[in-house]
């Protein structure tokens, strides 16, 4: 795990950004005429709380035209239809990207297999062990990421109307950036205002007070047990869904010496995922209540010796805070308790760790 444990930070960090990537922003960098973008759309209606679905084809002065094809040759040819709605029938307008689904399930399931990979590498001892460790660790890991990669791609970005000319302007480039047809207007927008980007990315660092098992002398060898206060680095994202409410993941990995030996330590990863809770105490400061579940895995080492390991589900319940000192950096700092059940030498251990964190974020869409 130790030598393995900068491969699932990349796939991860290349996982949420592309995610983070609209089509049309990619091609913008390599050509001055972006690619149109194809943007499914839901705008509900003020009237009889009707939903109308399609493509987000092109925002005019005072109305936003969808179309009802999901071909891209058909705008080539012409052969679509469109259809026109006012600002003031428009309660909201939801937004997501056409291929989102597939590219969050496959980005998860990819992310889901590199991890399984390692778990199973460091619970099992041999090469013929490791085949059963992938059964039993990897099947829900790859399982979980890939559920959350597609629950990920179904987020939809909600733009809020109310029929209210004010509202629509000011989030006029918003939905011109999602539009197949992009025309922006070069004058003065009075209503234009700043969005707020909720997705976010991150590295933390922590430190982190062992107890449970941890504290306790192994049973072979009594002066092998962990005293010392450890500590570690990982990456979070967070994915606000609706309202107060969305999906984060993290990964750290946490290092704890042994005191009687210079050359002996623990290794303890967490792959972890689950709801969390925003409150904003104003626009800058946010407190998030997330529930974290998935799998921790331990190793002992001697030197680059792996004496023993093991894996087994955790939870880790954290408090964490954000502040949001630019447009898209904000601070973050957390406190957790991570709990969790491993059999390690075939005994069953309970080990557990109280985590104080400090960390930088990036915010995007």
């Amino acid at each position: 795990m130790r030598n393995t444990a900068n491969t699932p930070l990349i796939v991860i960090l290349l996982a949420t950004f592309s995610l983070s990537l609209n089509p049309e922003d990619v091609s913008a960098q390599n050509d001055s005429l972006p690619r149109p973008g194809i943007n499914r759309t839901w705008i509900g209606l003020n009237k009889d709380q009707v939903t109308r679905q399609g493509v987000l084809y092109e925002i005019k002065y005072s109305s936003v035209l969808i179309s009802f094809s999901m071909a891209r040759d058909d705008y080539r040819t012409g052969n679509f239809r469109t259809f026109e709605i006012p600002y003031y029938d428009i309660d909201n307008i939801r937004i997501r990207g056409k291929n989102r689904i597939a590219a969050g399930t496959l980005i998860g399931f990819s992310l889901g297999m590199g991890a399984a990979y390692t778990i199973a590498k460091s619970a099992s001892g041999s090469r013929e062990e490791l085949f059963g460790a992938l059964v039993i660790y990897g099947t829900p890991v790859i399982g979980l990421c890939t559920g959350i990669g597609a629950l990920m791609g179904t987020a939809r970005i909600s733009i809020p109307i109310k029929g209210d000319y004010v509202q629509f302007k000011g989030n006029e480039s918003r939905l011109e950036r999602r539009s197949y047809v992009q025309e922006y207007d070069e004058g003065l927008n009075v209503y234009e205002k700043g969005y707020e980007h909720k997705w976010f990315a991150g590295f933390i660092y922590k430190v982190t007070f062992p107890s449970g098992d941890f504290t306790d002398p192994a049973p072979e060898i009594p002066e092998d047990k962990i005293a010392n206060i450890g500590g570690g680095a990982g990456i979070i994202l967070g994915v606000p869904v609706t309202g107060n409410f969305g999906f984060t993941a993290s990964l750290y990995n946490s290092t704890f010496i042994i005191p009687s030996s210079s050359e002996k330590y623990w290794v303890m990863g967490e792959y972890m995922a689950g709801p969390f809770w925003y409150i904003h105490l104003n626009r800058q400061m946010i407190i998030d209540l997330k529930p974290l579940f998935g799998v921790a895995m331990t190793e002992k080492y001697n030197g680059d010796v792996t004496e023993l390991s093991g894996a087994g589900p955790g939870i880790n319940l954290c408090t964490g805070y954000r502040y949001n000192f630019a447009r898209r950096w904000c601070l973050m700092a957390d406190a957790g308790y991570m709990m969790a059940w491993q059999k390690i030498r075939n005994e069953k251990q309970f080990n557990s760790t109280f985590n104080l964190g400090a960390g930088l974020a990036y915010r995007f869409r």
